[in-house]
């Protein structure tokens, strides 16, 4: 990243990851581990420890592929163009983006039931899903990334050389 780059960044970092996948294979193993006689015996209740093991089984499966194949996105506008990297443990696809493909860049709230509310940017691409940055704990650094992903913006789309479709 040079100086004049600017980056939006969603990053799973290998921790986090880890960290996830622990967690869903603990929920996916504990429940069925601890239960395993009523799961294993047909009795009458036996019906409510499966539901209970399915149940575990389920939530702890898709917090272990999440943490496996979740995507960590990162949009740098900078004087080169601007590019989406989109990031897995298997696999890297790195697009360039037309400026005109970039559409609002926003802040957003969030309210929390459990906390203070925080802020991130959203940043619309065309015929993609919208990409969101971290979370930010306040509202001013939130606008300074959405700001200078708008000069960045404006920046790259003034000195792009013109498409041949736009030479007259």
């Amino acid at each position: 990243m040079t100086e004049t780059t600017v980056e939006l960044v969603n990053w799973h970092s290998t921790p986090k990851r880890v960290a996830i996948g622990l967690i869903g294979l603990a929920v996916a193993v504990f429940p069925v581990w601890d239960l395993w006689p009523g799961i294993a015996s047909l009795t009458v209740v036996s019906p409510v420890f499966w539901i209970i093991g399915l149940g575990g089984l389920g939530i702890g499966t898709t917090l272990l592929a999440a943490s496996i194949f979740g995507q960590s996105t990162q949009l740098s506008i900078g004087p080169e163009g601007a590019s989406l990297v989109r990031d897995s443990p298997f696999r890297r696809r790195v697009e360039r983006l037309a400026p005109e493909s970039i559409g609002a860049i926003l802040v957003q709230d969030h309210e929390w039931s459990d906390g203070p509310a925080t802020w991130h940017v959203t940043v619309a691409v065309q015929g993609r899903r919208p990409l969101f940055s971290e979370d930010f704990p306040d509202r001013a650094q939130a606008e300074q990334l959405a700001d200078r992903l708008n000069k960045a913006l404006n920046r790259y789309a003034d000195v792009r050389p013109p498409r041949p479709a736009d030479r007259a």
